[in-house]
């Protein structure tokens, strides 16, 4: 038996009750399983679309400012730093370096998290999803 994700789970779940009750004829019974399978693959569809975000995602480099720009990290989709440019000014005042340091960083953090939510944000637009719903990801 092939493995079903959560969401197929979930999905083929809710589904089969519903194919279980004895009222239904074999029109509506024939129907439903129309609706279940394509339910399965609009589920594996945004599965790997999920999974197509995510990648783009963890190669998306931002930079977060700080400071008016006298320091800038770039971070990758990652979560990695890859670079810090510093202002030569602000290495006499090595605690203002740290703050503004530190400052840049939740600013790159804080981008990418904006990022996330706006990508995962485009895939869930046509879902009837109720007001709030987090998706899983």
């Amino acid at each position: 038996m092939p493995q079903l994700s959560k969401i197929q789970y979930r999905l083929f779940s809710r589904a089969g009750s519903l194919t279980n009750k004895g009222s239904a004829g074999p029109q509506e019974q024939f129907e439903m399983k129309g609706n279940i399978a394509s339910l399965m693959q609009q589920a594996q569809k945004m599965q790997q679309e999920v999974e197509k975000a995510k990648q783009e995602l963890a190669e998306l480099e931002v930079t977060g400012e700080a400071g008016g720009g006298l320091v800038k990290v770039l971070m990758d989709g990652r979560h990695a730093v890859k670079k810090i440019d510093i202002d030569p000014g602000l290495l006499d005042d090595v605690e203002m370096l740290e703050d503004i340091v530190a400052a840049a960083t939740n600013d790159a953090v804080n981008r990418l998290a904006e990022a996330n939510e706006q990508r995962m944000g485009e895939l869930t637009s046509g879902l009837p999803l109720p007001p709030g719903f987090k998706m899983p990801f």
